[in-house]
């Protein structure tokens, strides 16, 4: 993903963030480069974490390093992504449900604020 601020519009409604999963680089610059770069020019709009090329974990007979589920879990938690999806565009997994979890993230924000409940009784 590339955002440069005179392109992106400002209207938008929700953002997906892309790593693949067999380059610790693209990982490691979602949280150091494009993250911040979102929430710097689009703080209130969500974003998505998807881990690209997921067709990879059950072609890796070369036993090729690559980032973990729970590793893309983890960084969407410390980002404070919608959510995370791994996806294959070679074979098609999961294609569907990035575009579900977009969908999701518009028409179900998650709340930032946690509703207090109390009961007191005098």
């Amino acid at each position: 993903i590339a955002v440069c601020p005179s392109l992106v519009p400002l209207q938008s409604d929700v953002f997906l963030l892309c790593f693949s999963i067999s380059s610790e680089a693209s990982f490691n610059n979602i949280l150091t480069k494009w993250q911040p770069e979102l929430k710097h020019h689009c703080p209130n709009t969500p974003y998505i974490l998807i881990g690209t090329k997921a067709d990879l974990r059950q072609e890796n007979s070369a036993n090729e390093e690559l980032v973990s589920k729970a590793a893309g879990k983890k960084l969407a938690s410390k980002i404070k992504a919608y959510s995370y999806v791994e996806c294959s565009a070679k074979s098609g997994a999961g294609v569907k449900e990035v575009f579900e979890e977009a969908a999701r993230s518009v028409l179900q924000p998650k709340s930032s604020k946690k509703m207090r409940r109390s009961c007191r009784i005098l």
